[in-house]
């Protein structure tokens, strides 16, 4: 930490505690990652046509809420 930091430390605080954060987590390169900006009454279509269309065995989508995330897996699973 630089100097003047250090010295604010030792000026204002007992006993201070240094916490280390883990080195950020890099990006899977074998992960390919997409995304599409559609409409919103389109959004269920164009995510089929894209489930259709990926030769894929898995597959992340993400919904604003859980109820979102309910009603999506009930309609995928009736397809």
């Amino acid at each position: 930490y630089p100097r003047e930091i250090m010295n604010l430390v030792k000026t204002f605080m007992k006993s201070p505690v240094n916490v280390e954060v883990a080195q950020e987590s890099k990006t899977n390169l074998d992960v390919k990652q997409t995304y599409a900006v559609v409409p919103y009454s389109e959004k269920e279509a164009a995510l089929i046509r894209i489930l259709e269309a990926k030769s894929t065995d898995k597959i992340i989508v993400f919904t604003n809420t859980k109820k979102g995330a309910d009603e999506l897996g009930h309609s995928l699973h009736s397809i």
